[in-house]
């Protein structure tokens, strides 16, 4: 496995088993043998050709590319473009109908619990208004009735 920061490079090989015969081996002349050859013994010792089976090499790497915030903000992007809606959109989802609706529920017990405690306490006598037949009179609404009391008619 190589993980986003690393490369890797395979290789194919090709081996081949030689059967090698030393007693035929040392009796080659050194004008025949290869220049690498020249002056070696082969009692006691084995050759082991190991070749490259293609002239080319694979390489892998991994780059990263983008990273997790990256990825959500292509997510959020694609979900408003297609669908119209985004990530802020669920977030008010979840407050309006968790936090909001909890705080609304909460502030209408309490409104229930002051009007239960209210009920409950007999009134004093700032809260008790006597019952009128009628409404009080504004002075002003009998119109020029000021005015007959006035010495300069």
């Amino acid at each position: 496995m190589c993980y986003p920061t690393c490369s890797k490079t395979t290789y194919s090989y090709a081996f081949y088993n030689v059967l090698i015969f030393p007693d035929h081996l040392n009796i080659v002349p050194d004008r025949d043998r290869d220049d690498w050859l020249v002056g070696a013994n082969f009692t006691g010792a084995s050759i082991i050709h190991v070749k490259y089976a293609k002239e080319v090499a694979d390489c892998y790497g991994q780059n990263v590319i983008m990273k997790w915030f990256d990825l959500i903000s292509n997510i959020g992007s694609t979900c408003g473009f297609v669908t119209g809606f985004s990530f802020v959109s669920v977030l008010e989802f979840f407050y309006f109908f968790t936090v909001k609706l909890m705080r609304e529920m909460n502030a209408r017990r309490q409104r229930q619990r002051i009007r239960d405690i209210a009920a409950l306490q007999p009134p004093t006598p700032a809260q008790i208004q006597p019952i009128t037949r009628y409404r009080p009179i504004y002075w002003n609404e009998l119109g020029n009735a000021g005015n007959k009391y006035d010495n300069n008619q």
